[in-house]
């Protein structure tokens, strides 16, 4: 073989060599990945108050009959107070049997059960548009034979807030980015990610329970209620590239 077309032919050999074992996948670029937050306190405007209707009789059908009895009344006297339908929503409904027990004295094991009545319970949730009011219209609702169970509050324009809050938290993680970026000498590139950030709160309200002996006497003042302020908060998880400045 002449030693031109050796030295072609090694050549040929050496090139496909190299690019046989060449990586073609290029370097990742380097990432940041920084977590944003925005916060706010809000003056609430609605309240949730709920209650809870609860009758006994020895027949299933007297306790469910007085628990739609005095739930009719309940309703009736919230919408007389001006609270629309929508506003009045149904939680819960139970009907249950009652027993008692008669236990081995020595061993304690139930030795006797016998059946002694039946418990009808509904529960409604009343959202109230005018917080001024809740303390009357619990009142209201208690003396017509409901049970207090607990009040929350709420915002009205609560969505609306909370995209704004979306807004700020993405930028204020755009600006720890940039941040830690100068730090190291580099500058930010193209977004990688960004996801709302699960463990973030975005609404907290506070509740206040009560016992279900809480009563009112006839003619009772109305209890004054502070909503005080509620916390919203957003968070978001985002990730950038990082380029040489």
């Amino acid at each position: 073989m002449r030693p031109f077309f050796v030295a072609v032919l090694w050549l040929a050999s050496l090139a496909f060599g190299e690019s046989a074992f060449a990586d073609p996948t290029p370097p990742t670029p380097p990432t940041v990945t920084v977590a944003g937050y925005a916060s706010e306190e809000a003056r609430p405007d609605i309240a949730r108050v709920t209650l809870e209707i609860l009758t006994q009789h020895p027949s299933a059908a007297d306790a469910e009959g007085e628990g739609a009895r005095v739930a009719t009344a309940v309703i009736e006297g919230l919408k007389a107070s001006g609270i629309e339908a929508k506003d009045i929503t149904t939680v819960g409904l139970s009907l249950f049997p009652i027993w008692s027990e008669e236990r081995d004295p020595k061993s304690g094991q139930t030795i006797k059960r016998t059946l002694t009545g039946y418990q009808a319970s509904n529960t409604l949730n009343v959202r109230v548009r005018t917080i001024d009011k809740a303390g009357a219209l619990i009142a209201q609702a208690v003396q017509n034979g409901a049970t207090y169970q607990g009040l929350a509050f709420d915002l009205s324009d609560r969505e609306a807030r909370e995209d704004v809050l979306r807004v700020k938290a993405a930028s204020n993680a755009l600006h720890r980015a940039s941040l830690y970026a100068q730090g190291v000498g580099a500058k930010l590139g193209p977004i990688q990610s960004i996801g709302e950030d699960g463990g973030q709160s975005v609404f907290r309200s506070g509740a206040l329970p009560a016992p279900k002996s809480f009563a009112l006497a006839s003619g009772a003042t109305a209890m004054p209620i502070e909503p005080g302020f509620v916390s919203l908060s957003a968070g978001v998880t985002a990730s950038w590239s990082l380029v040489p400045q």
